[in-house]
């Protein structure tokens, strides 16, 4: 009869403890839990070490909250761009709010927490990207405010190479408040990876030599401040997994020259005993895909059957309509850039 009883009470104890996990706070668990990084597992544990994973999974995974944050915003809704990694790498860099990074890092369970070697993580990280291509640059910088705070200035130029990119040509482009407008737009034809459901529309386009692409999500309705509020990064993982091959036109806005001035709002962080606020910071961003030149285009000795394939037209997809946009580093899952494009 005691045995039997211990044993109901260890049953009890453990759905106790299921329950407390099953029901846990999102914003509790999410960090360093990121569903969108790669694990230790997989195939690009050969190019990062476990503790560059860790850091890449902290970086998507509060890619999302940032985004959401930007919506709850009673000033204007506009563009906005910026890397979460380099973000992370400044906010861990600087003296800013350290209860608050910490509590933040926390969440990664790195097995070495020193200034220096997280410092080394991130360039090793920003080393390994620049050299799968060339044609990538990301840099950020602090500049200090008289204000006591700081903006984070951040800077990515990345190359569109393609034959098909090198002209764009003007469209009507509707921003959230009506006043359309034209501007330069990208027409591109060709094979493209794409998911489409009754509340969006995306398609992945390769970017530089291919190791990065251009994921443009672009709501149904016209919607761009409800759908982002609430696009958490399962959705974004749903859609990234669905991506299937079909042939398309794809129109959508030229980013030679995006730039976005935005105030983002750092997420709220629960720890066991704390509950650190959301936190300001401002950011100076700029985003440029360029075209390729003449000398780029010959250079990539493009098959005929690679021609054939890029000149063949399916149905047209056009972006001229406010759209989110990441820019993924494919092998590693990495979110190099996460931005909206409003106006």
């Amino acid at each position: 009869m005691k045995t039997r009883c211990s044993s109901e009470r260890i049953w009890i104890v453990a759905a106790l403890v299921l329950f407390v996990c099953c029901t846990k706070s999102p914003k509790q668990e999410h960090y360093g839990v990121s569903i969108s990084a790669p694990s230790v597992a997989e195939a690009s544990c050969e190019t990062f070490s476990a503790q560059e994973l860790a850091l890449l999974r902290l970086s998507n995974g509060w890619t999302f909250d940032l985004l959401g944050k930007v919506c709850q915003n009673d000033s204007t809704f506009s563009n906005i761009v910026f890397s979460p990694l380099l973000l992370t790498e400044e906010l861990h860099a600087c003296e800013y709010e350290r209860a608050y990074v910490e509590a933040l890092f926390a969440f990664c369970n790195l097995e070495d927490t020193s200034f220096e070697t997280i410092r080394a993580n991130f360039n090793s990280i920003k080393q390994r990207l620049s050299e799968m291509d060339s044609s990538f640059a990301m840099s950020s910088s602090l500049d200090s405010s008289d204000k006591g705070g700081f903006v984070v200035c951040q800077s990515a130029r990345m190359g569109l190479l393609r034959e098909d990119a090198a002209k764009t040509s003007r469209h009507t482009f509707s921003p959230c408040n009506g006043n359309e407008r034209l501007c330069e737009f990208f027409n591109l034809s060709g094979s493209f990876k794409t998911f489409e459901s009754e509340n969006e529309f995306a398609t992945d386009i390769p970017i530089g030599n291919g190791s990065c692409s251009l994921l443009l999500v672009r709501p149904a309705g016209n919607r761009i401040r409800e759908y982002v509020a609430t696009f958490s990064e399962k959705q974004y993982v749903e859609v990234v997994k669905h991506l299937e091959e079909r042939k398309l036109s794809v129109r959508f806005p030229d980013f030679e020259r995006f730039v976005s001035k935005q105030r983002l709002l750092l997420p709220e962080i629960q720890t066991a005993d704390t509950l650190f606020h959301s936190r300001e910071v401002m950011t100076d961003c700029q985003f440029s895909l360029f075209k390729p030149t003449e000398a780029v285009l010959q250079s990539l000795g493009k098959s005929l059957e690679d021609k054939i394939l890029n000149s063949e037209k399916g149905e047209t997809a056009t972006f001229d309509t406010p759209f989110l946009f990441f820019v993924r580093e494919i092998a590693s899952g990495a979110i190099l850039l996460a931005g909206i494009c409003c106006e």
